[in-house]
């Protein structure tokens, strides 16, 4: 099989190309482009080997036939169209086309397809120049998904996701309609990151992914933002349509999920915001879901909440608030107050908590009350509570140098606090850094921390137990109280929660829940505070009963820290001339 070509050029070769026919040879047959000759009929005549080396054909599986078997059937009857009316009008054509190789599947390639002409301006011959550019695509492909997907879920990313959001708002002012944006959060991943590892956590992030993928409309929008954070987004969607989508998901991710043969249940909490009623713009959308959120997790986790005008009032105070807070620690705006400590029976001085206290330059004194939970919110009572240890950990220091008999002073520790993974080393620095004994702290954690936690607060307890610092629960009695983890959890003291005091001489109820308080801390060998007092009949009702130790008004309020110091003197003082008498 052979056949002959004439090159005719417009530009006419120099004199040492013109003459030397093999030098086309061999760039003919060398060059990386696969090169097709077709006669005027379209037939195949001629193909180097670099065409057989990106198609799979040799010579003699082409010859003769058209270029259209290797077409990948992926274009249609237009683009041939004008392909060749390109060809036709001005002599080429190039562009980006699909075909199928050999062996079936498909590459793309960069072609360009030239009409050979003679004298009389007939077509004598086509040649067909390609570049296989399936490696350009797939970088193109890797980094369009880098940009727009993430990378182990495989569902589309912030980027994608506020594209896809400012489309449904298009189309939903176009067609008059609603849409839904629901923010879900897991609750605990973090417990299967630091308990199970992260490779764990990665596949349960891919579970809930598949599962959430199952569930919503082939039209809806499911992507991951980051972390555990997932934001659905439902198009055509009222609020009735978000709420049953929403339990759906809550029933769908509940169900056990296999992570290393282990079943594992996984809980979400999700927020919901409806287009327009809570919003117009995609940055309101997403904080009014994610403020929702916050609230289904306040509300008890594995549940959903849609956004409302209360939260809105509420969530632009939390914002307001929170730089207010980030200011708060640059301008040194807190303060420590330091309420007593009594022994019962002797009325001697035997501990102290120590109480934040923030003293706003414009708004005055913000109680702890409001801006505690905003500062758990945004995270920013990791570095408040840091504060307050060490200021605390340095006074007691400062105190010892000044001459007071050493006391235990309490710090009341938050869950974010807990959570901290170098937390119980920080505990340890602090003591090391102010030489203090660890006896002298005292740290307090509420009821519900244990019932969220019990098995990190368990293992942080038992590094401060052998520690040596002291350990207590705070608001005992609030938290639906398990004698399972009070067994197991290594603490000291039982603080009785200042509601059960303040009508324990008059409400039965209340007397008997501090009787089996203080019955529960005797066969446990735990001592037991009492909060709140603030009469003497109360006082005396709680030493008949058997208290160990009080804190509340009718001592003392919360003290400023000069104050705080003459009353310890002063207590001292008293105690001695009691002792001496």
């Amino acid at each position: 099989m052979s056949s002959s070509l004439t090159f005719q050029s417009a530009v006419p070769f120099p004199p040492a190309v013109a003459n030397t026919p093999r030098l086309l040879e061999i760039l003919y047959k060398h060059s990386d482009e696969a090169i097709i000759i077709a006669d005027a009929d379209a037939r195949i005549i001629s193909v180097n080997p670099a065409f057989t080396r990106a198609s799979g054909y040799v010579l003699d599986e082409v010859y003769g036939k058209n270029p259209k078997m290797l077409s990948s059937g992926k274009h249609d009857a237009e683009f041939y169209h004008q392909m060749w009316s390109s060809i036709t009008t001005s002599g080429s054509w190039a562009g980006e086309i699909l075909d199928r190789h050999k062996e079936g599947h498909l590459y793309p390639k960069w072609m360009k397809i030239i009409a050979l002409k003679d004298d009389a301006d007939r077509v004598t011959h086509y040649i067909s120049i390609a570049t296989d550019i399936s490696a350009r695509k797939e970088a193109e492909e890797s980094i369009e998904f880098l940009a727009y997907y993430d990378v182990l879920t495989g569902l589309p990313n912030r980027t994608l996701l506020h594209d896809r959001i400012k489309q449904q708002i298009s189309a939903a002012h176009r067609d008059k309609q609603k849409f839904a944006v629901m923010f879900l959060d897991l609750d605990r991943f973090k417990y299967v990151n630091d308990s199970m590892g992260h490779a764990v956590g990665d596949q349960l992030l891919q579970v809930v992914a598949s599962r959430l993928l199952e569930k919503v409309r082939e039209g809806d929008t499911v992507s991951r933002i980051g972390g555990d954070e997932f934001v659905i987004l439902l198009r055509d969607t009222d609020a009735e349509g978000a709420a049953h989508v929403a339990q759906i998901l809550l029933d769908e991710l509940s169900l056990p999920c296999d992570l290393n043969g282990i079943p594992f249940p996984v809980h979400a909490t999700i927020g919901i915001s409806l287009f327009p009623d809570n919003g117009s713009d995609i940055g309101t959308l997403l904080k009014q879901a994610d403020a929702a959120m916050y609230r289904a997790k306040e509300e008890g986790r594995n549940n959903f909440r849609f956004f409302t005008d209360e939260m809105n009032t509420r969530i632009n105070r939390i914002f307001s608030m929170e730089k207010d807070l980030r200011l708060a620690t640059e301008r040194k705006e807190f303060s420590l107050f330091f309420q007593p400590q009594m022994d019962m029976t002797s009325g001697k001085i035997c501990g102290a908590e120590a109480l934040i206290r923030w003293d706003h330059p414009e708004k005055g004194r913000i109680s702890p009350a409001e801006f505690i939970p905003v500062a758990e919110e945004t995270g920013q009572i990791i570095a408040i509570g840091e504060w307050v240890l060490r200021t605390a950990c340095g006074k007691i220091a400062e105190w010892r140098q000044q001459g007071i008999r050493p006391f235990p002073v309490a710090v009341n520790l938050s869950l974010r606090q807990l959570l901290q993974p170098d937390f119980a080393q920080l505990v340890a620095a602090m003591l090391e850094r102010y030489g203090l004994l660890p006896n002298e702290l005292e740290l307090e954690f509420t009821e519900s921390i244990l019932l969220s936690e019990a098995s990190i607060a368990l293992d942080f307890m038992t590094s401060m137990r052998k520690l040596g610092v002291r350990l207590s629960i705070d608001d005992f009695g609030t938290g639906y109280s398990s004698l399972s983890y009070l067994k197991k959890m290594p603490v000291h003291k039982l603080k009785i929660d200042q509601s059960f005091i303040r009508d324990i001489h008059a409400d039965q109820n209340d007397e008997a829940i501090v009787r089996s308080i203080i019955a529960l801390a005797r066969h446990f060998n735990l001592s037991v505070i009492a909060e709140g007092i603030e009469t003497r009949e109360q006082l005396d009702f709680l030493k008949r009963l058997g208290c160990d130790e009080m804190q509340g008004y009718f001592y003392a309020p919360p003290l400023p820290e000069n104050e705080f110091l003459r009353f310890v003197r002063d207590n001292h003082a008293a105690t001695s001339l009691r002792q001496r008498a």
